[in-house]
């Protein structure tokens, strides 16, 4: 990216999907042999929608945005392209994926109705346990995707006959949610929603506090009992994840990445970065 882009037109999700090479076509299957030779260190910015099936495999913990889950057996991942993740610990063992691209349907009906899916949008609820009989009925359509894979006629309705089991078990876990979620739960879940959405603009905790009709020390305090955090420190994470991902994935410059980023003081940013990584966005940049 040159420095003299216009940020406020720059698409960093189309940057990204430019710059990516792992993935060509609208269509990819990885097993855990695949994540075996291909393990993150860093966070990263997907760049594809993905269905993930977690068989028999030892625990995991992913960070998806804002939100840390635990990923381990019997475990159904949805993640949207654009959101950034980073793998804490590698979850090793049985486990199956398929990626895909917004024009995999070739469809415009489907497509539009691929992109108002909760479960993949940023801040959704992208990691579940479905019951048994529905994660039996994922297994069975994997294992027909798989033999289909060369035949896109019949990939299209096989995936989405998988997206509608899904949306099925996100329906289940949300209904669940409803009784089983405690208040402070829910405005913790709403706040992470809220974040990934405004963080670029708003990093005060008084913005969100507005948003949610609470106190800005009552929201810290929520979040402090739900996730050991405070709404100052969410929000500074999550806008270091960016920034973290924009210097291992892209080629702007420190300065636009502040920009990008919302940070008017380039040297706020920088010292902003390095308190809480122990070293410079430049010295991160060439780990």
């Amino acid at each position: 990216m040159r420095k003299q882009a216009d940020l406020k037109k720059f698409s960093v999700r189309e940057y990204v999907q430019q710059q990516q090479s792992r993935f060509t076509g609208s269509f990819f299957i990885a097993d855990q042999d695949t994540y075996k030779d291909n393990q993150e260190q860093f966070p990263f910015r997907t760049f594809a929608y993905s269905v993930g099936l977690f068989g028999a495999c030892r625990t995991g913990r992913m960070q998806i945005g804002s939100a840390a889950f635990d990923i381990g057996s019997g475990c159904l991942s949805t993640i949207g392209p654009g959101i950034v993740c980073e793998w804490h610990i590698h979850c090793e063992g049985d486990h199956d994926t398929v990626f895909f691209n917004d024009d995999f349907f070739n469809d415009d009906a489907r497509s539009a109705w691929l992109r108002t899916l909760p479960f993949f949008l940023p801040g959704g609820n992208h990691v579940i346990i479905p019951d048994d009989g529905k994660m039996e009925q994922l297994r069975s359509l994997f294992i027909t995707l798989r033999q289909f894979r060369e035949d896109k006629n019949v990939l299209t309705g096989i995936l989405y006959s998988i997206l509608m089991v899904v949306a099925a078990c996100h329906d289940s876990a949300a209904a669940q949610s409803i009784t089983s979620f405690s208040v402070h739960e829910k405005v913790t879940r709403h706040f992470r929603e809220l974040l990934s959405v405004h963080f670029l603009q708003e990093k005060s905790v008084a913005f969100y506090a507005h948003q949610l009709q609470l106190s800005p020390k009552y929201l810290s305090e929520i979040l402090q009992a739900v996730t050991g955090k405070s709404a100052k420190t969410m929000i500074l994470d999550h806008t270091l994840m960016e920034a973290r991902t924009l210097l291992r994935q892209t080629e702007m410059s420190i300065q636009e990445i502040s920009s990008w980023l919302g940070y008017e003081d380039y040297s706020y940013f920088t010292k902003a970065f390095k308190k809480k990584e122990g070293i410079t966005p430049m010295a991160y940049r060439k780990l």
